[in-house]
């Protein structure tokens, strides 16, 4: 039986985590959340991306350039609802477009663990002794 594989985390702490294995991109955090887009196809549609929008910027994983897709996201939920309340039952394919949508942001249990949590940068509570150990 192989080896469990190490977390990233450990890997970081350790000093062994190699950039070019594990690249990514730095991309800004919105400051607030955005306005649902106007080309949502209903109301349930934009209370959707609200509520997604304020999960996401909660966890720090809200920028400029996923808010599109979380309005995607947002109007198939909304048309979702909309065929339920048609008294229809939705397609499949809406149902795992909906799904995968999800997915991407990490927001169902089973895609949570893929989606790494941002690193919040704290202030070093032993930083105002100002000690050098180097000596």
């Amino acid at each position: 039986m192989p080896r469990p594989k190490k977390p990233n985390a450990l890997k970081v702490l350790s000093g062994s985590r190699r950039i070019d294995k594990h690249p990514s991109i730095a991309m800004p955090l919105v400051d607030e959340v955005p306005p649902p887009p106007a080309w949502l196809p209903n109301e349930h549609a934009a209370q959707e991306f609200e509520r997604l929008a304020k999960i996401l910027k909660a966890n720090g994983l809200l920028n400029e350039a996923n808010a599109s897709p979380l309005a995607v996201v947002a109007a198939t939920f909304g048309c979702i609802v909309a065929t339920y309340e048609r008294g229809e039952i939705p397609t499949a394919a809406m149902i795992s477009q909906y799904r995968a949508g999800c997915g991407d942001f990490g927001l169902t249990p089973a895609t949570q663990i893929r989606i790494p949590a941002p690193i919040l940068k704290t202030e070093n509570k032993f930083s105002k002794f100002n000690r050098d150990f180097d000596k």
